[in-house]
Parts: structure tokens; C-alpha cells; sequence
């Protein structure tokens, strides 16, 4: 059981290090400005996002039936309660891959959260622009607008 579980582990870490990448690609698109590519990666990132989910279901469901939990109680296992339950060999293993997801996670929460914020500014430049330009106070180009 526990290579099944380490098998979706490094699938998840595969999945998550491809929305790093995706979160990188976003975030040059914002800056840009470049819509058709932020849409295209956005509708890219959904799709990896669904398999990532179905992914953790699945591991979830395997640790309930390896250890005669319930899935609520699966899921909210940690790695270092499973460590416990695993030969020692595998426990580095099962170490290792657990630092590169906090790792990889950690990086992928902060690219998502500069991703909103260049989000944010980017809706309120044009709010603003739109404003402006629809103020009939205005005159753009020697022409009243």
C-alpha cells in the first residue's frame, strides 16, 4: 500500500509543480497584459486543478482503506502520522517527498498571491481609464469626450 501512496504523492507533486509553472506563465501574461495567453493558461490551469483534486481523492481513499478510517478522517491525516506506520525504509522516502510539497506549495501560494494582487491592479487601471475617458470633463485630443 504504502508504494501506491507514494506513486500519488509524486503524481500530486508532478500536477502542483506544473501549476508552479502555469502560476509563472500567468503571472508574465498579467504583466504583459497579454488576455488571450492569461485565458488559455487559465482554462489549462482548471483542468490540471480538477486532476490534482482527483488525484488527492483517491490517495484519500486509499489511506481510509489501508488504515480503516473513515475519508473525513483520511483526509485530514498527516504524512508524519503515516511515517509511523511505515518500515523505515520508506520513511525517508516519504520524508523527502513531504519537504518538496511544503516546498513546492509554499511556491505556488505566493506566485497566486502576487497573480491576484497584478490581477487587482491591472481590473483598477482600467476601471480607472474608463473613467476617466467617460468623465464628460474631459478632452482627448482636443476633442470633448
Amino acid at each position: 500500500m504504502i508504494e501506491k501512496l507514494l506513486l500519488y504523492l509524486k503524481y500530486e507533486e508532478q500536477l502542483i509543480d506544473e501549476l508552479v509553472s502555469i502560476s509563472e506563465k500567468q503571472q508574465n501574461a498579467l504583466i504583459k497584459y497579454n488576455l488571450p495567453e492569461l485565458e488559455r493558461l487559465t482554462a489549462y490551469q482548471e483542468e490540471t486543478s480538477k486532476l490534482l483534486h482527483q488525484t488527492e481523492d483517491n490517495r484519500i481513499n486509499l489511506i481510509a482503506s489501508w488504515l480503516g478510517l473513515s475519508k473525513k478522517d483520511a483526509s485530514g491525516i498527516w504524512l508524519s502520522e503515516i511515517e509511523q506506520k511505515v518500515k523505515t525504509e520508506e520513511v525517508a522516502e516519504l520524508r523527502q517527498i513531504k519537504k518538496s510539497l511544503s516546498i513546492k506549495i509554499n511556491k505556488l501560494s505566493n506566485l497566486n498571491s502576487t497573480n491576484r494582487l497584478l490581477a487587482n491592479r491591472a481590473r483598477n487601471n482600467v476601471n480607472q481609464i474608463i473613467s476617466i475617458i467617460s468623465d464628460g470633463n474631459n478632452h482627448l485630443c482636443n476633442v470633448k469626450v
